[in-house]
């Protein structure tokens, strides 16, 4: 019973509306995110400006499944109910191993997924370089979830960063997906 009490007071601490410092910090964040994720991307040539040619219902499908899946889901299980909420008594020692786990966790997902549920992942997310980027993504969640506390500011992060991938990166060409 504890442990579902657990998982609800995360899920309902994190689930508040955040305010405009929380949304500072989330856009700093991301920010910061691209300013790395950028450059080695394009770099590396696994990101090329390659806008996708649909249709703006193509695009509106793309942004609710990316919406619910990986952004709500993922962010849910990886960040929210792995590690505990600002607002719980922890010591920071033990929130950093919990974090570690949660990243790894995260990293590991990809390849297994792509291997079993998201066939069209294969082999793009065996790919070092989009692990790179993925462990990145996911330390930016982490820290900015340990700033804000907030779901909805992790969920924007993770979307955004899909979202523009597939839309203007070469996402949708590396993944073979339709809408």
């Amino acid at each position: 019973m504890q442990i579902i009490s657990t998982i609800l007071n995360r899920i309902l601490a994190s689930a508040f509306i955040p305010n405009l410092h929380h949304l500072l910090i989330g856009i700093l964040a991301f920010l910061a995110y691209i300013t790395i994720a950028l450059p080695l991307g394009f770099y590396t040539r696994f990101l090329q400006f390659q806008i996708w040619s649909a249709k703006p219902i193509d695009y509106s499908l793309l942004g609710l499944r990316c919406l619910i899946t990986p952004a709500i889901t993922e962010e849910l299980i990886f960040r929210v109910l792995f590690l505990p909420h600002p607002t719980e008594v922890f010591n920071w020692q033990r929130w950093s191993i919990w974090a570690i786990l949660s990243l790894l966790v995260f990293v590991i997902y990809h390849p297994l997924n792509a291997k079993t549920l998201y066939k069209e992942g294969f082999p793009t997310f065996l790919q070092p370089i989009f692990l790179t980027l993925a462990t990145l993504l996911g330390i930016t969640c982490t820290i900015t979830y340990a700033f804000t506390g907030s779901l909805w500011i992790i969920i924007f992060i993770h979307w955004l960063v899909v979202v523009l991938w597939l839309s203007f990166f070469g996402g949708i060409q590396k993944l073979s997906v339709e809408t």
